[in-house]
């Protein structure tokens, strides 16, 4: 998947084909877009004003590293998502003709829905580092790319919020309490988070931009 076109990849999405690209693969890809655009702003930030402050050289090389990682493990995380639907999809395909066929089925599809949690939920945390990184670089932002900085901070929210749905969809199909606690729990944890990160980041950028 990693080695299509932009073309042919938005080919594939919008089809009808479910084992094919869908939501969460189009949300791991963003994830990648937004590390891209944030190592493109600090990397000009680090052009621009690293002669002014030794430390924002040290910060920026320990950050552009972490921001080329994200951009790969989001990367991945396009593969794993369509591993993931491909099963989710065997699951349901399964025979239902005997209580014993029945019983395999419910359980392959629950394990299946828990696998395909994986994906956004490791979304949520990525997009969390992004959104931090966003504020670091928007704090030291050389003036021409304030913008480009939101654009990379609105991507990271977007990419958030849209596996924090995909999340929920699953859970609503898992039976296991135990594990729905545990990842609502969590999810929970993500959204105050990020509401709190996100909102101290866009109000600095609307100071900046004099909105």
């Amino acid at each position: 998947m990693k080695e299509k076109t932009i073309q042919s990849f938005l080919d594939e999405l919008s089809t009808d084909v479910p084992t094919l690209p869908g939501g969460g693969c189009a949300l791991a890809l963003s994830g990648a877009l937004a590390a891209s655009v944030e190592k493109f702003v600090l990397s000009i930030n680090l052009k621009k004003l690293g002669e002014e402050s030794e430390n924002l050289v040290t910060t920026g090389a320990k950050i552009l590293h972490r921001l080329q990682e994200l951009r790969l493990d989001c990367e991945e995380l396009i593969e794993m998502d369509v591993r993931a639907y491909s099963e989710v999809i065997n699951a349901f395909k399964m025979p239902v003709k005997t209580e014993t066929q029945k019983k395999a089925r419910k359980s392959a599809v629950e394990e299946a829905f828990k696998s395909a949690t994986e994906v956004p939920c490791k979304l949520m945390e990525y997009s969390l580092e992004m959104l931090t990184y966003a504020g670091n670089i928007v704090e030291n932002c050389y003036r021409a790319l304030v913008a480009d900085a939101g654009v990379a901070l609105e991507v990271a929210h977007a990419c958030f919020w849209g596996a924090f749905w995909i999340s929920i969809a699953n859970l609503n199909e898992i039976n296991d309490s135990e594990f729905v606690t545990e990842v609502s729990e969590k999810l929970d944890h993500f959204k105050k988070k990020e509401k709190r990160i996100y909102g101290k980041v866009r109000e600095k950028l609307e100071e900046l931009l004099k909105v």
